[in-house]
Order: C-alpha cells, then structure tokens, then sequence
C-alpha cells in the first residue's frame, strides 16, 4: 500500500490563498495545508508555491500527503526554565518559536518532550513520573480532540455559508434573469408601437391623397 496520499485539484476559485483553498478542498487544517507547502510536497504547473500565492481559475494543483507515522512522544533533554512547581502543577516560561506538542511537520524538539524529560528527571517534590506523564498524553489527546471537533464545526459552518452563497447567487440570477425578460418585453412593445406608428402614417397619407381637390375659380374670367 502507498504510504502517500495524492492528489490533482483543477482551482474553481479566484483569488484565494492557496493555504486557504488546500484546507477545504482537502479537509486538513490550515495549518497543516501550510506544512505541506512548506515541505514541497505540493506543485503548481511543475512549480514549488508559497502558502500565500493567490490562485487563479483552471490552475492545476499538484501533491502527496505523506502518511503520518504513529506518534511517540520522546523525552528530550531541552533545558526548561521553571517558573514555579509544586507538587500538581507546573509553570514554565517556553521559549519563544518553540512548538508545544509534536504535530505534523514537528515530531521533536517540542515543549511536550522537554517537560517529558524533566519529568523522569524526578523534579522537585514530584512522584510517579510514569503516571504523570500518561495524564500528559491524555490532555495533549484531548485537546487533539477538541482540535478535531472545532475543525468539524469549522467545516460545516463552511458548508453552511457556502449554501447560503449559493441560494443567493441562485436569487441574483433569477432577479437578473426576470430584469432580462422584461426589457425583452419592452423592446417587442417599443417595436410594436413603431410600426403602429408607420402604419398609422401611412393610413393618413392614403387618406390624403384620396380626398378630392377643390380648386377655386376666379370670377375674372
């Protein structure tokens, strides 16, 4: 079996981040669609794109999702500064650009294997590492899954929006459709009251023409 995933989008839209149209059509995060940029795995006419090209009608969208392999979180020996610690609760200062929780594109060097490691260091006042650090997955799987389930909300208020659009569209081309017919109705009236016009003309002309002359004689003669 493929451990990739390909596909080839022909773009129906105008103007749109290239992230923004790779997140609906492929059902990821956006997040994600800009990983896969990023990484090159996608192509446009043989071309590596920015997350950021605005795409036009009828381009041909390239790529592969590669399958994501099962995640394992691994300590890491990454030092931490340590605002405060007790023994249910730990503060840390991250530093800055560092990734909390491996994700896609970020399997390691994360927030979630630094404080793994210093867990199974044993710090200070802590017991039952093991435990802890299944509690740690627990909540990173959790909030996976209110991730999973905003983005489902997020897709079908997507949806929803976009049938809306559509009905709109759908009212604006039968309200042009009906402004089509009736200038189409008061070209045939205009034309028709022409010819009235001409006919009408004409008539008087005949009629005019046909009236006997009255010629008037001078009594001189």
């Amino acid at each position: 079996m493929s451990s990739e995933r390909r596909f080839h989008l022909i773009c129906d839209e105008e103007g749109c981040r290239l992230d923004v149209y790779l997140s609906r059509k492929l059902s990821i995060t956006r997040t994600k669609a800009k990983d896969l940029i990023k990484e090159g795995y996608v192509h446009i006419s043989g071309t590596l794109p920015k997350s950021s090209t605005k795409l036009k009608r009828l381009l041909h969208i390239e790529g592969e999702i590669p399958e994501e392999e099962p995640m394992t979180l691994e300590p890491q020996d990454i030092p931490l500064e340590i605002l405060y610690e007790d023994e249910f609760f730990l503060a840390v200062n991250k530093p800055q650009g560092m990734v909390v929780h491996p994700s896609f594109g970020h399997h390691k060097d994360t927030l979630v294997n630094a404080v793994l490691a210093y867990l199974e260091k044993g710090g200070s006042g802590r017991q039952g590492t093991e435990d802890r650090r299944q509690k740690t997955e627990y909540r990173i799987q959790n909030t996976e899954d209110r991730i999973q389930e905003t983005e489902y909300r997020r897709q079908k208020t997507e949806y929803r929006r976009q049938k809306i659009e559509d009905r709109r569209q759908n009212t604006e081309d039968r309200i042009q459709n009906t402004e089509d017919r009736i200038q189409k109705t008061e070209y045939r009236r205009q034309k028709t009251e022409d010819r009235r016009q001409r006919t009408e003309g004409r008539e008087n002309r005949r009629e005019n023409n046909l009236n006997p002359r009255i010629f008037r004689f001078s009594s001189d003669f």
